[in-house]
């Protein structure tokens, strides 16, 4: 089968479909060996929708680079919605990389806040994507500027879905300790009346932390029984699966919690310098016996810290 054909067998697949991605891949290699531009785009624009779904982020950042450099060579087939809209997710999984320092973080997201700019769309989800790599990176001034910019900003249709707005501002109120106002503003998520591709999958994991914090020990539970099978094994949704080991933990639930870990760990372990792989072994870490794992975790929470300049993993060892 050609390359160009094989493109056929993503679409049935579905583009976020992790089966997709080495398929892709070989797309592209044979698109570049025979300098077709237009199907190694097309090929690397699906390649970065299905590596974000699937946490593969450094075939993320390989295709979205071409990606860029093609758009800013002023290639006709770069469509300037399509690209800024990529740009949030990238923009949003870049921290994930413990490579990648806090000087080039902030300044992919500078060339995003430009490129918004000069296409005149609202800056919203600029805001929006600062405010999370300040939650992920443990900066709560910086998240609390951010988020402030991003809930007082009009959008347009640049902007993320109601879903996926709602669950990171719950996101947002867990991670600053305000625990009744995230449940309040997940409401919507929770009785079924807003969801997407990744919500509630998302959603469930921090719902419980945040139950569990104010006490509401069945409530807490609840949320892990509907939101662990929605990740369960899923390389894609592994922060929920972090917030439901460590609830679990807090519950005193130990045996529980390690049986959800070891039915994961497979997608983890090996993968640990990506953030989200990190923070499942970061819950687990009280329940891992095993002194070199500790001794990976403890290291790889020192790297994050160095690079975000704070101790805020190191802190929840």
């Amino acid at each position: 089968m050609d390359y160009i054909s094989e493109l056929e067998n993503v679409y049935m697949l579905g583009e976020t479909s992790r089966e997709a991605i080495p398929i892709l891949e070989r797309i592209i290699m044979h698109a570049d060996a025979n300098h077709d531009i237009s199907i190694g785009r097309e090929a690397r624009e699906l390649l970065v929708e299905a590596a974000t779904f699937n946490g593969e982020s450094t075939k993320l950042l390989q295709a979205f680079s071409w990606l860029v450099n093609q758009y800013e060579e002023g290639n006709p087939e770069m469509n300037a919605f399509d690209m800024l809209w990529r740009y949030k997710w990238v923009g949003e999984e870049i921290p994930y990389f413990d490579s990648i320092s806090k000087i080039q973080i902030e300044a992919l997201l500078k060339d995003m806040k430009l490129k918004f700019e000069q296409q005149n769309f609202s800056l919203q989800p600029y805001y929006k994507v600062k405010t999370l790599v300040s939650i992920y990176t443990g900066d709560k001034e910086g998240a609390a500027i951010y988020f402030d910019k991003w809930q007082h900003t009009k959008g347009d249709y640049m902007s993320d879905c109601k879903a996926c707005d709602t669950h990171e501002k719950a996101h947002y109120y867990v991670f600053m300790g305000e625990y009744k106002k995230a449940i309040q503003i997940a409401q919507p998520i929770l009785k079924g009346k807003q969801k997407c591709a990744e919500v509630p999958h998302l959603t469930y994991g921090i719902m419980a932390e945040a139950n569990l914090a104010l006490g509401n020990i069945e409530e807490a539970e609840e949320c892990i029984k509907k939101g662990y099978p929605l990740v369960k094994g899923h390389s894609g949704l592994l922060l929920p699966l972090a917030s439901i080991i460590r609830t679990l933990v807090k519950l005193g639930k130990n045996k529980e919690a390690l049986e959800v870990f070891k039915e994961n760990e497979q997608i983890v372990w090996g993968n640990e310098s990506n953030l989200t792989s990190f923070l499942v072994l970061l819950a687990a870490y009280p329940l891992i016996q095993e002194e070199n794992k500790r001794k990976q975790i403890e290291m790889q929470a020192y790297k994050f810290d160095e690079r975000n300049e704070n101790t805020y993993f190191q802190d929840q060892l």
